[in-house]
């Protein structure tokens, strides 16, 4: 996630929210251990009937660990 007037210059790692000028990681979406399972479940390859059976997985309230 990118907040409102952020401004990425480079990379940022899957589900990071970063913020600033330029974009530093602020905190995760997830906990280390959720990126880890998603990741492996590919879902970027999944087709549309097996995202909308797996979409409670990115419906949690933000859980991973504050960067700053």
């Amino acid at each position: 996630m990118i907040a409102a007037g952020a401004v990425v210059v480079e990379d940022v790692p899957p589900y990071a929210v970063v913020g600033g000028y330029p974009a530093t990681v602020l905190r995760y979406r997830f906990s280390a251990e959720r990126i880890d399972e998603l990741m492996k479940m590919r879902w970027w390859d999944a087709s549309l009937d097996a995202l909308h059976e797996v979409r409670e997985e990115f419906l949690r309230p933000l859980e991973g660990e504050v960067v700053r």
